[in-house]
């Protein structure tokens, strides 16, 4: 048994965070070479990011954007157009841009329990009659189970990934359209930005429309027939294009994701390994049976008691950074949006979850000694010290 060190005795301790940005020569180099060029635009650079990820995820088309909420908002509008979707059945655990993208895209939310687990999965079976489209989350870095249709009546027309925090995770593509961010904390980061990924040549243009002000012709960021062309428009859109500044940093943490996933990995083993014999927590199964279809963006844990406030704040107090588990039947906006029609114990494994669900980082910059302090600090509150 590991011994307590001095550490956490009275004295104060570095910040563990939940998420990192690993920003070295590699980074540096690339960035550097689009600030030489004096063309910061999207072009070259952010084809090249688009066709890599596409290819790793083997779809068609990737198209780089903002931010992932941004992804979300702009596949379910052009789906709208192209599919004739209205209703978006999406889990009752997952983080607030899936919900605010689907509304912001004219579209109806229809909220769906999840399993009480630490990955959250929507209970298919539960998907409403109305929906006619579907946004499984894949929270943490463990992608859903495909989904398939098994209701009775009505078809769901179209499906997309909420995959913002699980890229690259074994598992994903089941779906018409992938959406994916590349946010400082996540797995990899280009600074800020998002993307889809679709093998439908319709949707990729629809949703190229919508990031491009609604432009009628599609170009390739660095050539257009004309300029007439150019600067026609067919489509009330919107600006959110990328640039090549974030996607030669995007590129550089792309070359080398599988030492980050590793690390994370290899953390979450640690963690895992140094906690499991406490009876009151449970962790992703993904990690106990050594099956790692799993990349890790977070280390999520369910407490099976009523301590998980205490627990958070013990961690919060050993200058460890904790989220709560993403809970959505509670948020305010929520609640105003859905009126009567929200209520916590429609939704009884969400409300496990929020009740019981914590998470905190694993990521690849974490030492021995920042692990080491995770497991003590659990342990000690726990008394199996």
């Amino acid at each position: 048994m590991m011994k307590l060190p001095k550490l956490l005795i009275g004295i104060k301790m570095k910040r563990i965070r939940l998420g990192t940005a690993t920003i070295g020569k590699l980074e540096r180099t690339a960035i550097n070479s689009v600030l030489d060029s004096g063309f910061v635009s999207p072009g070259d650079i952010t084809k090249t990011f688009e066709e890599r990820i596409a290819y790793a995820h083997g779809k068609k088309y990737g198209l780089a954007l903002n931010s992932g909420q941004s992804a979300i908002m702009v596949v379910m509008e052009a789906a709208a157009k192209v599919y004739n979707i209205t209703h978006v059945a999406v889990p009752a655990v997952t983080y607030i841009s899936s919900i605010t993208a689907i509304i912001q895209a004219g579209l109806k939310p229809m909220l769906v329990d999840v399993h009480p687990t630490v990955d959250a999965p929507m209970k298919y079976d539960e998907i409403p009659y109305l929906a006619d489209a579907v946004l499984p989350c894949h929270l943490f870095g463990k992608p859903n189970a495909p989904f398939v249709d098994n209701r009775p009546h009505g078809t769901i027309k179209f499906v997309c990934e909420d995959a913002c925090e699980s890229i690259y995770a074994p598992g994903l593509g089941f779906g018409d359209a992938i959406c994916l961010s590349f946010y400082p904390s996540h797995t990899i980061t280009a600074g800020v930005g998002g993307m889809i990924l679709t093998d439908d040549k319709d949707l990729y243009f629809k949703c190229w429309q919508l990031v491009n002000h609604g432009r009628q012709d599609m170009d390739d960021y660095t050539t257009c027939h004309t300029l007439k062309e150019r600067f026609t428009f067919s489509e009330w859109g919107y600006s959110l294009k990328f640039s090549d500044l974030n996607a030669a940093l995007g590129l550089a943490q792309h070359t080398r994701r599988n030492i980050i996933i590793g690390r994370r990995r290899d953390n979450a083993l640690y963690l895992t390994d140094g906690l499991v014999d406490i009876e009151e927590l449970l962790f992703a199964n993904s990690v106990l049976n050594r099956k790692l279809h799993h990349t890790f963006m977070m280390f999520p844990i369910i407490v099976r008691g009523d301590e998980r406030d205490a627990l958070e704040k013990a961690l919060n107090d050993a200058n460890i950074e904790t989220r709560r588990m993403m809970p959505i039947t509670t948020q305010p906006i929520i609640k105003q949006y859905f009126g009567a029609y929200i209520c916590e114990d429609y939704y009884p494994g969400a409300k496990y979850i929020n009740e019981h669900g914590i998470y905190i980082g694993c990521h690849q910059d974490l030492s021995t000694e920042d692990l080491d302090r995770i497991v003590l600090t659990i342990r000690k509150f726990y008394n199996v010290v």
